[in-house]
């Protein structure tokens, strides 16, 4: 497999004496810039999570809670200095917006709230989220941005807490800090930055939730992370070093293979075609022309909404995946929870921050469809799945969950299939991938059936076409409107030829025609023959008497 192209990312950071990846702060603190195992990206994805950027800081000397009980401002002893974290990509950051000002699902954590695993006093907090992210800092008690002061909490000493009475409160500072979209930027608006002090826990600054447009990378290109520090909203004299630290934060692979195979699913079908002879009428069944066989390139590029592991089916649009740093293999990112409820950002309640809207679809777009012939396809996998992956089908790509699943409306060899309704000559139909394996295998495919009923005098040497992709794409629904979302122009065409000569004119094919041969019209004849006969022999049986 070739790794087409990367997304490493630069960390610069400033303080008012400078600073860099493994060097020391003006106030001695030593920071170390890095990010999360890789993600593996589908370069056909337009809306693509990174790795988390992780920065762990330690050192420096500690601040401490005020001994009187004076209201506190941002330039008190004890208050917290804030910085602004800015990254930037060489494409474009594709994050749910969920407020005004480019407001999104972008989320900057402070010391990973929630995370079970660490027995930090950070870790044992709480999500906390920053109510005013798009104010840059602190400027007066009018607009107090999220300033934190240094205060005593139970036997925790000089924390952050939110009240500005210094050491008397009790009240934690925020730990979540959401991120502002402007193009291939996000921006953490007034981060507190507390010295850990000597000795001490690292303070960690973890950021998650970024998507990004990996279509839109040139062929091995690099995307650039950088992320600027300011301190209590005056920026640094200068940036040390220039260069900054690089920092991978993806691999974008071309993901999605497919083909048309064979009616035993054996092997690819080679130039498929259907073929009626002159003056038989309707065929008697629909034949089944092969499979559509959708396979993805490496491991875990197939994904449920959220990982199955929480929610059996993966469909879920509440299980939490609340645990800072851990690996998922969803569609979904970091989503913030206290307890059974979630946090949402700038007054959303429509979307959960991290939520994905469905797990990993594919589409088949069948055109040149003729008058008179009908397309047929399984509404699932069934036996011709690997891996343990079942795909659905729903209504349309970009449909919600659970509501949109089609029930099949037609049985064929204990395949149930649903009869596509083409618009112009055209027909869609999506799938979607459920019951994924949490640890995925290369090679993971889900087969689909696909039959096509001619009746003759349906196409004159035509062919049909199907083209074959992820889904939704952009043309299914507007940018950032649905995750994950994917970019047009990505679909790889198959052929399927309909030979039909002059006979029966064409007519509108239904379901009925899939599932119940007509009788022939001869047939008919002769029945009703032997019919009169019987009836007149009757009749002379009957005179003799």
């Amino acid at each position: 497999m070739t790794f087409r192209r990367f997304a490493p990312a630069i960390i610069l950071m400033t303080w008012c004496a400078g600073l860099a990846s493994g060097q020391i702060l003006g106030n001695g603190v030593s920071c170390q810039v890095g990010s999360a195992a890789p993600s593996n990206i589908r370069v056909e994805g337009y809306a693509e999570l990174v790795a988390d950027i992780v920065l762990v800081c330690n050192g420096g000397t500690a601040l401490t809670a005020s001994s009187g009980s004076a209201v506190a401002t941002a330039t008190s002893p004890n208050a917290i200095p804030q910085m602004s974290v800015t990254v930037n990509f060489a494409t474009a950051v594709t994050s749910r917006i969920l407020g005004t000002g480019g407001l999104s699902e972008a989320v900057l954590l402070v010391d990973d709230p929630g995370n079970t695993a660490l027995t930090t006093y950070g870790a044992g907090l709480p999500i906390s989220v920053c109510p005013t992210p798009t104010a840059t800092v602190w400027q007066s008690d009018a607009s107090p941005g999220c300033q934190e002061w240094v205060g005593n909490i139970g036997g925790h000493s000089n924390v952050p807490v939110l009240s500005t009475r210094g050491r008397t409160n009790r009240t934690p500072g925020y730990n979540a800090f959401p991120g502002v979209v402007s193009g291939s930027t996000v921006t953490f608006n007034g981060v507190p930055m507390l010295p850990p002090g000597a000795g001490e826990e690292s303070r960690i600054f973890r950021i998650t939730n970024v998507r990004v447009n990996a279509s839109a990378l040139a062929s091995d290109s690099l995307g650039t992370i950088a992320a600027t520090v300011f301190e209590t909203g005056v920026q640094a004299s200068f940036i040390y070093p220039s260069g900054g630290a690089t920092v991978t934060t993806a691999y974008a692979v071309s993901h999605l293979y497919s083909s048309l195979q064979d009616p035993s699913d054996a092997s690819v079908l080679v130039a498929p075609a259907i073929s009626q002879t002159a003056g038989a009428g309707l065929s008697k069944a629909a034949t089944v022309l092969g499979y559509l066989r959708f396979l993805e390139g490496i491991a875990n590029t197939f994904r449920t909404r959220v990982d199955p592991r929480l929610n059996g089916s993966g469909q879920s649009a509440t299980a939490e995946q609340d645990i800072p740093g851990a690996i998922y293999n969803s569609e979904s990112g970091f989503t913030p929870y206290v307890g059974t409820k979630p946090q949402y950002i700038g007054g959303n309640t429509t979307h959960i921050p991290g939520l994905a809207d469905s797990g990993t679809r594919v589409k088949a777009v069948f055109h040149n469809i003729p008058l008179g012939t009908m397309i047929y396809v399984g509404t699932e996998s069934g036996a011709k799945t690997s891996s343990g992956m079942k795909a659905r089908m729903v209504s349309s790509p970009h449909a919600g969950e659970r509501a949109s699943l089609v029930a099949p409306t037609v049985t064929v060899g204990g395949v149930g299939f649903v009869a596509l309704v083409p618009s112009g000559g055209s027909a869609t139909a999506t799938w979607e991938g459920m019951n994924a394996p949490h640890q995925d295998q290369p090679g993971n495919h889900f087969d689909i059936p696909v039959a096509v009923y001619a009746a003759t005098g349906a196409a004159s040497q035509g062919t049909v076409t199907v083209d074959m992709s992820y889904a939704p794409t952009i043309s299914d629904v507007l940018p950032s409107q649905f995750m994950p979302e994917f970019a047009t122009g990505q679909a790889q065409s198959y052929p399927i030829g309909l030979q039909s000569h002059v006979g029966t004119p064409a007519r509108a094919v239904t379901a009925r025609d899939m599932v119940a041969a007509p009788v022939p019209s001869s047939l008919i004849l002769i029945l009703c023959g032997l019919g009169a006969l019987l009836l007149f022999a009757a009749g002379r049986k009957v005179a003799a008497r």
